[in-house]
């Protein structure tokens, strides 16, 4: 049973991804941002979960203002989370994402086209460039979501968090918005192809205001703050899971 989830798992991954990245790259060159952007980002992850069977449960949904520009701040345990993100948080979001995401063909035109954010972590100099890119194009609702971990979690545990995200956002002058994903570590765990249907929850959390925030001086105590609040949260999402 579980080698038939994961093939039909991997086939609707494969099929939403050439269905709506190529709607996407089409619709890009009319509806750069808005509703458009939305629907098709959330089509194509309602595909990706739907072949993977997991039930998405979102709670305080309410927290997250619609046609507010956020820089997301979230955990990250599996390949999943960002279909669970783009299901259960219908913002306009746009990623911080990593260089080899972006050589994959196919795969980097639609990152490209859709405004997701090139980052090289090894190459510092690039990666602020990239970030302050990145802060002019947030804002008329426009977010920019960032694993803050840096890489997937194997065991559950929130990882250090880095900067990038929250210079980001004091640099946007735009709230953070914490989100946290728990499950999609037992549905699809890093270092496995294997895909075990489940629930997989993702909880918004108060919005954290970072206006007249200095980020030399107040990076640290911003990033203790919102992954205080991530843990706790984390930590009661994984007691709720069934």
């Amino acid at each position: 049973m579980g080698i038939l989830r994961t093939g039909v798992a991997g086939a609707a991954t494969a099929t939403s991804t050439f269905v709506f990245g190529g709607s996407g790259i089409l619709a890009s060159y009319f509806h750069p941002s808005g509703v458009l952007p939305v629907w098709n980002h959330r089509m194509w992850a309602k595909g990706i979960l739907a072949g993977a069977g997991v039930e998405v449960v979102v709670t305080d949904a309410a927290n997250a203002a619609p046609e507010t520009s956020y820089v997301i701040i979230v955990n990250h345990q599996s390949l999943l989370d960002i279909p669970v993100l783009h299901e259960g948080l219908p913002l306009d979001v746009r990623w911080l994402a990593k260089k080899e995401l972006f050589a994959i063909p196919f795969f980097r035109l639609c990152m490209k086209r859709a405004g997701h954010i090139r980052l090289d972590r090894q190459n510092k100099g690039a990666a602020i460039l990239a970030v302050r890119r990145a802060a002019h194009n947030i804002s008329g609702g426009v977010c920019a979501a960032v694993f803050a971990e840096g890489t997937r979690s194997r065991d559950g545990n929130l990882l250090p968090f880095k900067a990038g995200g929250f210079l980001l956002a004091m640099d946007a002058d735009v709230p953070i918005l914490p989100v946290v994903i728990a499950g999609t570590g037992r549905i699809l765990p890093r270092d496995s192809i294997r895909v075990t249907p489940g629930q997989a929850r993702l909880r918004v959390l108060p919005p954290v205001q970072t206006h007249g925030l200095n980020p030399v001086k107040d990076r640290k105590d911003l990033m203790e703050s919102v992954r205080g609040m991530i843990q706790n949260a984390l930590r009661e999402e994984n007691e709720r899971l069934p």
